[in-house]
């Protein structure tokens, strides 16, 4: 079903326009070969200890942080965790599996409500959140703030998840990590991103979700990730 969202603020971080093909999904990473020097490598928490990503341990002693994590409070290493896609600036050392982090970043693929869920008894599946298909796989990693929501297949429809993971661009997320944020809605923000497909002169459409942005205000900076 086509899920509709009349917006009054908007802010946009799109992948490309209307007619582009996007790339990505199937739950791979976007991880940038780990060679020595400057380094810009995107891909999912491991472990901690210092910062694991793909396979390469971060020291983060005099790091900087940007967490979009809805927390108004100091931006650190605590607010990361297993399962988060993160970009890190920094360097890799010639090992290829140590380095250090100037800068990580996490921003979630998708925040939102819940519309319908298709998850198995083993916690696998998919359910649709704001009009996007989410993958749910057997390496996703669950977490939930909300008492009585203690798997995967407890998540219902009405449930605000935020979800970390690889999308297509085309309304698929492989999640790569799922956390049910609140039992329901109550007004706060929510986030979507992807190709805009059938843009007419009010509305677009991110995979099944269409957006009204009619009475918009437009945000189109480009955050620093250096």
């Amino acid at each position: 079903m086509n899920e509709t969202l009349k917006i009054t603020t908007l802010s946009l971080a799109l992948a490309g326009i209307s007619g582009l093909t996007a790339c990505g999904g199937g739950g791979g990473s976007d991880s940038s070969t780990a060679t020595p020097g400057n380094t810009i490598t995107s891909g999912v928490i491991t472990g901690f200890g210092s910062v694991f990503v793909d396979g390469v341990e971060f020291e983060t002693d005099d790091s900087r942080f940007s967490l979009d994590d809805g927390d108004d409070g100091p931006e650190d290493e605590d607010g990361l965790a297993v399962g988060m896609v993160v970009t890190v600036t920094g360097t890799v050392n010639a090992d290829g599996v140590t380095g250090t982090a100037r800068h990580i970043e996490f921003d979630d693929e998708l925040e939102g409500i819940v519309n319908d869920t298709s998850i198995d008894a083993d916690g696998t599946g998919s359910m649709t959140v704001m009009g996007q298909t989410v993958i749910v796989q057997s390496t996703t990693v669950f977490e939930s703030d909300v008492a009585g929501i203690g798997s995967m297949v407890d998540v219902a429809a009405g449930n605000v998840v935020e979800v970390s993971g690889f999308s297509s661009g085309d309304g698929t997320v492989y999640a790569t990590r799922l956390e049910v944020k609140l039992a329901a809605h109550a007004g706060e923000e929510i986030e979507v991103k992807g190709v805009i497909a059938a843009l007419a002169a009010n509305t677009f459409e991110l995979g099944g979700l269409t957006v009204d942005f009619s009475s918009a205000a437009f945000d189109d900076s480009i955050p620093d990730s250096t």
